[in-house]
């Protein structure tokens, strides 16, 4: 997997921490994840006054219980339990550009996956040691 981090242009670029945290967490999950797929992320560091991050998927798409049980034993592990009768009732599931295209239910999409944001009004802790810097 391949994931690509684009930050908004127009703010002012995020301190060294948060782009450091972002690229920690972005070589562990393209290493974790072996889908041939590309995945693009925008980054927004700006205020949220409250929480300290917010996440917006990218565009949803609804797929029928068929194609999703045949993406995901394409996927899975042999043995893995799937349901036999669809749980929707026909109403399908709703899946983000990037859920889709890990399953291969999406072509490969140039366009914006998701969205973060993470609040630049707050102190925060972008550490990747594990442990909360005591000025946190």
């Amino acid at each position: 997997m391949q994931i690509n981090v684009s930050y908004n242009p127009n703010v002012s670029a995020p301190p060294t921490a948060v782009t450091d945290a972002i690229n920690y967490v972005v070589n562990l999950y393209d290493n974790m994840f072996t889908n041939n797929i590309s995945i693009n992320i925008l980054v927004k560091f700006g205020a949220l006054n409250g929480p300290a991050a917010s996440t917006v998927p990218g565009t949803a798409h609804t797929f029928n219980f068929g194609s999703v049980v045949g993406a995901l034993e394409a996927n899975l592990v042999p043995g893995t339990a799937l349901p036999i009768v669809d749980p929707t009732g026909g109403a399908g599931f709703e899946m983000a550009t990037a859920e889709g295209k890990a399953l291969g239910l999406l072509p490969a999409f140039n366009g914006l996956d998701g969205k973060v944001t993470f609040a630049s009004d707050l102190v925060f802790d972008y550490g990747i040691s594990g442990s909360t810097a005591a000025s946190s």
